[in-house]
């Protein structure tokens, strides 16, 4: 099920203006347990008034997702510059799924 689900958010997301790279994390990743799937979203720009509808396009992309799989898909999202500041603890064991 793992590759089917990639290939769904990549088609998903990769059709959204501003998305530079998702990646997923999170134990579904690491092949636990898991009650959601976790996705780490990277677009480009900063905050301005096409960020927001852009955030609102992912969400409501994967909230399809989630439930057409039967597993919520969380998505966390950040910008370019953010994503550089490596703010998330386990930056070393994200799994790329597509930029």
């Amino acid at each position: 099920m793992s590759d089917e689900i990639r290939a769904a958010i990549r088609t998903r997301l990769g059709a959204l203006d501003r998305v530079s790279s998702v990646w997923g994390f999170g134990s579904y990743f690491r092949g636990e347990n898991y009650g959601d799937v976790d996705i780490l979203v990277v677009v480009t720009g900063e905050a301005d008034a096409g960020l927001l509808s852009t955030c609102s396009a992912i969400r409501t992309e994967l909230l399809e997702l989630g439930q057409l799989i039967g597993t919520p898909v969380h998505p966390l999202i950040l910008t370019e510059s953010e994503f550089e500041c490596q703010p998330l603890r386990d930056m070393n064991e994200l799994v790329g799924i597509s930029g």
